[in-house]
């Protein structure tokens, strides 16, 4: 016998019918699916811009730590210049600082322009082309393969929790005095 699947949670249940509303509420019946298609990719796009963000606050307060005691600018300026800084450069001074190694800052990186392509080409199954008409195609694509919802499922998303997750335990290590006075007692 099958334990009760507990009730969704509030806040998914709000989610999932906002996303419903958006996408399918306002057509007609004979048109309820044709933004289908939209809304996978842009599940697509959302999963890549959250795990993007959530790695690179990570990175940043990281390149924080390595950078705050080798500065000789007040703490203030150090925050603000690191938060001024893109993502790329937070890539590029992270593995500098060796907060981050070599294949962890190509595979971050990789991000950054998945990233970036998702951020600017509303459809991403569309090959992309830059400047040259003569050009070849340029899918949007991860490790050389479209980002389709079975390799979010099975790749792109186990290779970036697992740095999320190394890279959380890092940071929370490091800060477990801040996060938990009595341990540092």
């Amino acid at each position: 016998m099958n334990a009760p699947t507990p009730p969704e949670p509030e806040a998914v249940r709000d989610a999932l019918q906002l996303l419903d509303y958006h996408f399918f509420g306002a057509g007609s019946d004979n048109e309820e699916h044709t933004r289908a298609a939209v809304l996978r990719e842009n599940v697509i796009r959302l999963i890549v811009f959250d795990m993007h963000l959530a790695i690179e606050e990570l990175v940043r307060s990281q390149v924080f730590d390595a950078l705050g005691p080798r500065s000789s600018l007040p703490r203030e300026q150090t925050i603000a210049y690191v938060k001024d800084l893109t993502s790329r450069q937070v890539l590029d001074l992270a593995v500098e600082l060796g907060v981050i190694d070599t294949p962890r800052y190509e595979r971050l990186r990789d991000l950054n322009v998945l990233r970036n392509k998702a951020a600017h080409h509303w459809d991403l199954n569309r090959r992309v082309r830059r400047g040259n008409p003569a050009a070849p195609d340029r899918p949007l694509a991860w490790d050389g393969r479209p980002l389709t919802p079975e390799a979010v499922r099975s790749e792109f998303l186990p290779a970036y929790r697992e740095i999320y997750a190394s890279m959380l335990s890092s940071w929370t290590e490091a800060h477990r005095d801040e996060l938990d006075p009595a341990a540092g007692h």
